[in-house]
């Protein structure tokens, strides 16, 4: 074996490896999270507690790195960074409100409908069509979501709202952080830091107002003395979920974004399995069909819209190359005369 087979074969086993890491935190802090919310049933502590912890955790692995500070003009940070952490927020809000009225199952198979919305921005924002083929891959999408929510055992309208609002934030927190890394060349791990610390000042009046007043009822406080457990799943968890940012964040650093798209969709279906088999939750064949055509609609998804960009990519490609040998006629008749 070559050197250069041997490292391409070094580096597609450390891509594996870390996918497989990738995929068994994130079963394991949705399903922690799930379990944490059965007997502590207070979702806005949950996401405050998940905020500082990561904030905590942030500083001393960007100081590792050597990640250097990012200075940033008032003006941009007020137009571009704070909507950024608002948008954060709610979205941390809206995934803990839903793990906590519906199984982990069922509100990753929503989160699946996230190319829908996707689309959506890209046509309404951005004033992006997309191809026939894109648009078709939607339906399977559209009616795996449909079958699995009519087919839902433990249905609850308010866990189906906060997963379709939680997966349009993420999707709009995408396009947007995308176009700040853009603009501005920050690290995505010190950008993540700015915007989690910013998403605080929204986040702890909200606990203020919601969760206090329950826990300085006397009935919530009589319980503390049984906390030790819950803590321990939470900083658990919150080391689950913080590893599994950091590592994403590597995938997406390490292989193409049409792999990174196939793992993702990939790791939604691991974690559906996952929690299936150890939170034991009823499911009927029709939940399943319905869970499997959604997942399937995503892989069409990402199908359709790799060969879209292929074909958009060849098509600039021999543009490029007609225009090329245009103007190398345009000389040469220019040197040798007409």
């Amino acid at each position: 074996m070559t050197g250069v087979e041997f490292h391409s074969v070094r580096e597609w086993l450390r891509i594996f490896f870390l996918c497989m890491g990738w995929y068994a935190l994130s079963s394991g802090g949705n399903i922690l999270n799930k379990m944490i919310l059965n007997g502590f049933p207070h979702p806005v502590s949950m996401s405050m507690l998940h905020l500082f912890f990561t904030i905590a955790f942030l500083p001393p692995l960007l100081w590792a790195c050597g990640i250097p500070k990012a200075d940033l003009p008032r003006k941009y940070y007020y137009r571009n960074i704070l909507p950024l952490a608002f948008r954060e927020y709610f979205i941390a809000l809206l995934s803990h409100f839903t793990i906590w009225k519906v199984t982990v199952s069922y509100a990753h198979t929503v989160r699946a409908t996230m190319p829908i919305w996707v689309v959506l921005i890209s046509r309404i924002l951005m004033k992006e069509k997309q191809v026939t083929t894109v648009y078709m891959s939607l339906i399977p999408i559209i009616g795996g979501v449909l079958l699995a929510s009519v087919s839902e055992l433990s249905f609850d309208l308010t866990g189906l709202i906060c997963a379709l609002a939680s997966t349009l934030c993420i999707s709009l927190q995408n396009v947007f952080s995308k176009k700040v890394l853009r603009d501005t060349g920050i690290h995505p791990l010190r950008l993540i830091n700015i915007i989690l610390c910013n998403s605080a000042l929204f986040m702890v009046p909200t606990w203020l107002l919601v969760d206090l007043p329950s826990f300085l009822d006397q009935g919530e406080v009589s319980d503390i003395s049984g906390w030790g457990g819950t803590f321990l799943l939470l900083l658990t968890c919150c080391l689950c979920k913080f590893a599994e940012s950091v590592v994403a964040i590597i995938m997406l650093e390490r292989v193409s974004p049409l792999s990174y798209a196939v793992a993702c969709a990939t790791k939604g279906l691991m974690v559906i399995s996952v929690s299936l088999l150890f939170l034991r939750n009823p499911v009927t064949y029709v939940n399943l069909l319905g869970v499997m055509t959604a997942i399937a609609g995503v892989f069409l998804y990402i199908k359709a819209m790799y060969d879209a960009s292929k074909k958009k990519l060849l098509h600039s490609t021999k543009q490029d190359q007609m225009s090329s040998d245009h103007s190398a006629q345009d000389e040469i008749h220019k040197a040798i005369g007409p």
